[in-house]
C-alpha cells in the first residue's frame, strides 16, 4: 500500500482484528523523508448482512413517509378531521396524534 502523505511504500507495523470481521492495520511509511504513520481499516464485503441494511432503508423510508403524512395532516386540518379520515383511513384519534407529531416535527430546532 502507498503512503497518504508522499505516494512512497508502506510497512505493515501491528494487525489487531476488530469486530464483524474487520482488520485494523497500522501502516508506518517507508520513506525516511516522511516517516509518518497511520491506521487503516479492512473488512470483508460478504461479511455485511444485506437483509439487515435493507430492512433499515426501508424502515428509514416508512418513519420519512409517516413524518411526511403528520405533516400533511397538520397543514390540512383545517378541512376538517372527518375528511381527512376519510383521505387516510384514519380515526379521529389517530389524526389528533398525527396532527401533533406533525406540529413538533415542523418546530424550528434553536
Amino acid at each position: 500500500m502507498k503512503c497518504y502523505h508522499c505516494g512512497s511504500d508502506t510497512r505493515v507495523m501491528d494487525t489487531r482484528a476488530q469486530a464483524d470481521l474487520a482488520v485494523a492495520r497500522r501502516r508506518k511509511c517507508e520513506d525516511p523523508t516522511c516517516a509518518r504513520s497511520f491506521v487503516t481499516f479492512e473488512g470483508y464485503a460478504g461479511a455485511v448482512n444485506r437483509k439487515r441494511l435493507r430492512a433499515m432503508a426501508d424502515s428509514a423510508r416508512a418513519r420519512w413517509a409517516l413524518r411526511t403524512r403528520d405533516r400533511i395532516i397538520f397543514r390540512e386540518l383545517h378541512l376538517g378531521w372527518q375528511s381527512l379520515a376519510a383521505r387516510y383511513r384514519l380515526t379521529k384519534t389517530s389524526i389528533y396524534l398525527a396532527a401533533r407529531r406533525g406540529a413538533a416535527s415542523l418546530k424550528v430546532k434553536t
